[in-house]
């Protein structure tokens, strides 16, 4: 994609930089700015750099992934393994998982997955292995908002969601619907609950397949509180937001918990901390991927990284893999290894990718 539409996003993210450093600096908050300050700066190196990766290097990244998957496995510190039921010795033994954290499994899986499905010369092996590990990981909300993601590029393949203003307004609203749906959904699936047979219970709750409860149902959305928890602390501050904080010292604690970083939720977070400056890095997100015209990639990343980011925010660090690859791919898309040349009647070579609208060559399966 040209550097003039990611001109706006960018210029976002170094106001946004700016700001908060400035401001966190004028009142001492040291923490703060040094934390923005690392990860606006690898955004933005990111962008400018025009970093991202090949559809065959993030097939190597995962197969290299679950090698050493299966080695950590071996040793003892990947608790739940690679194949059902082999790994751990508990009522989750149906779970795997690639790396020692679960989420990290499911945010590859559903990189490769969406990445295959979507590019050109994308393999069926890498879409059947990525989808048996995201689906094993048992992880709800990566389910959902992947599914989300597959179908943006199912609506872009059969031609809807052609306009910016409507992949902008899809990816806001798919992320809002998985929100809603935690937020209210609990009740409803307690009520489905009842019907389910004690396995399937397991899997959508966690819950080793004994009989679910409102309790048990309550703790599965556990970050509906935390957000909550995390406006009721900034209260009247949410202009600058209240600075670096221990949210073990300021939160009160439903029933059930006594201590937790409250770091699952990226985005509330930045709010408390910052703000309402905190909604310029999500602007900036969806403005990079609405500028890939036919690159259905961008989007459905972008879908994945901020919807994770109120569940699983967590992995927002600047030395995160999977969110740098995420950053890289919403911003840049996916690189061409071999980008299309056209030949001109004096015999010139151009490369295409490089001379012509970005929209016209961008590696993907035409519709």
């Amino acid at each position: 994609v040209s550097m003039r539409k990611t001109l706006l996003p960018t210029l976002l993210m170094y106001l946004f930089a700016i700001l908060t450093i400035c401001f966190a600096l004028a009142r001492g908050d040291t923490s703060t700015a040094l934390n923005i300050a690392l990860m606006a700066g690898v955004i933005i190196a990111i962008a400018n750099f025009r970093l991202t990766m090949s559809l065959g290097a993030i097939n190597w990244l995962f197969v290299a992934a679950i090698a050493l998957g299966g080695l950590t496995t071996m040793t003892g510190s990947n608790f739940f393994g690679l194949i059902p039921f082999v790994g751990a010795e508990s009522s989750l033994a149906w779970r795997v998982s690639i790396f020692p954290k679960v989420p990290d499994t499911a945010f590859l899986s559903s990189i490769v997955l969406i990445v295959n499905l979507n590019q050109q010369g994308g393999k069926k092996w890498a879409v059947y292995l990525s989808a048996f590990f995201l689906v094993f990981s048992g992880l709800r909300s990566v389910l959902m908002l992947t599914g989300a993601s597959l179908l943006y590029i199912y609506l872009r393949k059969r031609g809807y969601l052609r306009r910016k203003v409507s992949v902008t307004l899809y990816i806001i609203a798919s992320i809002s619907g998985t929100l809603l749906f935690l937020l209210y959904g609990q009740l409803l699936l307690y009520q489905l609950s009842q019907a389910l047979p004690g396995g399937l219970q397991g899997f959508l709750f966690r819950s080793g397949g004994e009989s679910v409860t409102i309790e048990s149902i309550r703790e599965t959305v556990y970050r509906v509180w935390l957000w909550q928890e995390h406006i009721r602390l900034v209260g009247s501050d949410w202009l600058l937001g209240m600075g670096t904080f221990d949210f073990n010292e300021v939160a009160h604690f439903p029933p059930g918990y006594s201590s937790g970083n409250g770091s699952e939720s990226y985005w509330t977070g930045l709010f408390a901390r910052v703000g309402v400056f905190s909604i310029l890095p999500l602007v900036a997100f969806i403005g990079w991927a609405s500028r890939h015209r036919n690159s259905d990639t961008p989007a459905a990343i972008a879908i994945l990284l901020i919807g994770l980011g109120f569940t699983y925010g967590s992995f927002y660090a600047p030395y995160s893999m999977n969110f740098i690859l995420m950053v890289a791919l919403i911003i840049n898309g996916v690189k061409i290894q071999n980008p299309p040349r056209l030949t001109l009647s004096n015999g010139t070579n151009m490369n295409l990718s490089h001379r012509v609208h970005p929209r016209d060559f961008d590696g993907e399966r035409r519709a």
